[in-house]
């Protein structure tokens, strides 16, 4: 089989802009895209040799298991223990809790299904996890064991009809993908059925060089790279993925791989010598980076800088090329009978991983490691959780599947309706009400704000309508005296994730909310967007006011932009001399939420029968100009960086109170 070099330096524009991705630069906001060019190539590497030796009647299942595990398993063995030392020194005990579940996952082959059930790609948490990019290796090696079993059944029936089985079997991958992303878009991204059509495309360009079917085109391959291009340069957080907006990148690399060779201008562009060096340090280069990047955001209070961040990038790439030199050119040349003892030695290093990472999750991340107060910090939001008491998240679908009540079951008096944060109101809440012996029924989903005609982009749900049936139990329910409102009101009218302008910066993909009017769900710009939705705000509140009950409504809790336990645990690590709460601007949040509190305050003065309660008037100091997110007794009033914990909770809490004690 001819070497193709165009194919090594097009591996350049997969692994550059994900590192550039991940280091989070905006030139390469769509660089996510890098993984899917890397499942293309994959799928037509991999299938090229496949039909080679099925051809010479040569495929050995077991000998090409070896020949993926001396590919694949050296550098990635020697980047897990590197991460090991860096991990116990430095990530606190919860931290290294997830760290020891990714361990067993990496030995499993199964981090995709492990990253599905933590968090999405680009949520909080994935910015400090150090094996998270071995996702994408996970759904390689299952493709790679499923692959050429698939191929070997078929074998019989003929190559034809094989192409056409992989055709069939990428089109229906791909359906589920389209449909996977509008209503499971987390299982959708880091899963095998929904991504394999990505590989499949690239076995299916194996199938057509094969039986030479496609020429070299010069048109062809600049359209592919073009299409490469345009996702690299114009996709982001927002952009759906994987879709049918995957289908550029993936067909752009599938175009590359038809139609590119020495004859052409792409072929010679891309078979530079600067780019096929690049492109030969491609693996190791994805698989340093990811922990790089993390230990460096591990080990640092703020968020790094962009000097420390661009440092971080080039030691990767330095580090890619000690690790392709000295660990996988010489693993990759065959030795005949060594080559089975060495798969030995690799696999038994997968199970020390994992009994290392089983060891640590049952002893919960070695908490011992550090002082009692750092632990008690990094637990904290675990402790949260467990005080919360009776558990109200019962909304599945934002449909009620059982009754969910704060205070006496049997006296129900009054509404909690909201998202999220409505629900961290559930402890002291409760507390409260079985004081005074009434019931409040919690209608709270997480992300689903207490507004009609509204619809959010990025999470299928039928909000408006939940909140519509909620109203009309309301309504029909006359020993309902109390209603309170409560959601993260201001990020729907932004849409961008908070920053706090200090460092603090809440990873995850924007908030795109839009309106339904007369039953259509609309798709506007920004700033119409943003009135209208303040327009539903109001006929919102409006409507609820009009139901003649007590209603009390909270203004926007000061966003944080880190989680302070976690923000304090790290100082006490790694700066003990300095002795300061962290806290954060006041002006931000007046900037940040100026559109959501001018409106309350118009409706606070137009219905003065609703009662509005502002918690920021108790965390922030208008003097000094600084909002604490600790209080006197130096417990965390917040659990992560917009959630107030049952103590910040509290001080809304004792509002409602003083609120329910009144005519």
């Amino acid at each position: 089989m001819n070497y193709r070099a165009e194919i090594d330096g097009l591996r350049t524009f997969a692994v550059v802009p994900v590192i550039l991705f991940h280091a989070g630069f905006e030139v390469a906001e769509g660089g996510f895209v890098g993984v899917d060019i890397f499942f293309v190539i994959s799928g037509y590497l991999i299938t090229r040799l496949l039909i080679h030796d099925l051809e010479a009647e040569q495929l050995r299942i077991i000998a090409f298991y070896e020949r993926r595990a001396r590919r694949i398993l050296p550098a990635l063995l020697v980047m897990v223990g590197v991460c090991l030392p860096f991990a116990w020194m430095w990530m606190l005990p919860e931290e290294f809790n997830l760290f020891s579940r990714s361990l067993v996952a990496v030995g499993t082959f199964t981090s995709n299904i492990l990253f599905w059930q933590e968090s999405g790609y680009f949520a909080l948490a994935s910015e400090t996890k150090p094996l998270l990019h071995t996702w994408s290796l996970a759904i390689e090696e299952q493709f790679y064991l499923l692959f050429p079993i698939f191929l070997l059944i078929l074998a019989p029936l003929g190559r034809t009809r094989i192409f056409f089985c992989v055709l069939g079997a990428a089109v229906f991958s791909f359906v589920l993908c389209e449909w996977g992303h509008r209503y499971y878009p987390t299982a959708n991204f880091y899963l095998l059925p929904t991504r394999v059509w990505e590989l499949l495309a690239g076995s299916m360009a194996a199938f057509l060089l094969r039986d030479n079917l496609i020429k070299p085109n010069e048109v062809g391959a600049l359209a592919g790279f073009l299409g490469i291009l345009y996702a690299i340069l114009t996709y982001d957080k927002t952009t759906p993925f994987p879709s049918a907006y995957t289908l550029v990148p993936v067909l752009g690399t599938v175009l590359v791989i038809l139609y590119a060779s020495s004859a052409n201008h792409i072929g010679s562009f891309l078979g530079a010598k600067l780019f096929v060096g690049i492109g030969l340090l491609s693996y190791s280069a994805y698989l340093w980076h990811q922990p790089i990047l993390a230990f460096l955001k591990i080990r640092r209070i703020s968020e790094p800088s962009s000097f420390s961040l661009l440092a971080a990038v080039s030691v990767s790439f330095i580090v890619a090329y000690l690790s392709w030199k000295y660990i996988e050119a010489p693993f990759r040349r065959p030795n005949s009978r060594g080559n089975y003892r060495n798969t030995i030695v690799l696999l038994g290093g997968l199970v020390v991983f994992i009994g290392v990472g089983s060891g640590a999750i049952y002893l919960n991340g070695l908490p011992q490691r550090f002082t009692g107060e750092i632990s008690r910090l990094d637990a904290f939001r675990s402790i949260e959780e467990e005080k919360r008491g009776k558990s109200c998240s019962s909304i599945i679908g934002y449909k009620q599947r059982e009754r969910c009540v704060l205070g006496n079951d049997n006296n129900i008096r009054g509404v909690l309706l909201g998202d999220s944060h409505a629900q961290m109101l559930w402890s002291p809440l409760d507390k409260l009400l079985d004081r005074r012996g009434i019931g409040f029924m919690s209608f709270t989903a997480g992300g689903c704000p207490p507004v009609f005609e509204i619809w959010r982009r990025d999470v299928p749900n039928n909000c408006s309508e939940y909140n519509e049936e909620v109203f009309r139990y309301i309504k029909n329910n006359k020993d309902i005296q109390f209603i309170i409102l409560n959601g993260r009101w201001t990020i729907h009218i932004e849409g961008e994730r908070f920053n706090n302008r200090e460092g603090g910066v809440e990873p995850g993909r924007s908030v795109i909310t839009d309106v339904i009017n007369h039953g259509v769900k609309e798709t506007n710009p920004p700033e119409i967007r943003r009135a209208q939705l303040l327009s539903k705000f109001e006929s919102s509140i409006r409507r609820f006011s009009a139901l003649n009950r007590k209603l009390l409504i909270a203004y926007p809790v000061p966003e944080v932009g880190f989680t302070p336990a976690v923000r304090m645990a790290k100082q006490l690590l790694f700066t003990p001399n300095i002795d300061i709460t962290p806290t954060h601007s006041f002006e931000v949040y007046r900037d940040r939420n100026e559109r959501v509190r001018s409106l309350f305050d118009i409706l606070k003065s137009d219905l003065p029968s609703i009662q509005f309660t502002d918690v920021a008037n108790d965390l922030c100091d208008h003097l000094s100009g600084r909002c604490r997110t600790f209080n006197s007794n130096l417990e965390p009033l917040y659990i992560d960086g917009d959630h107030l914990s049952s103590h910040g909770a509290g001080l809304l809490v004792r509002d409602i109170e003083l609120w329910m004690n009144t005519d």
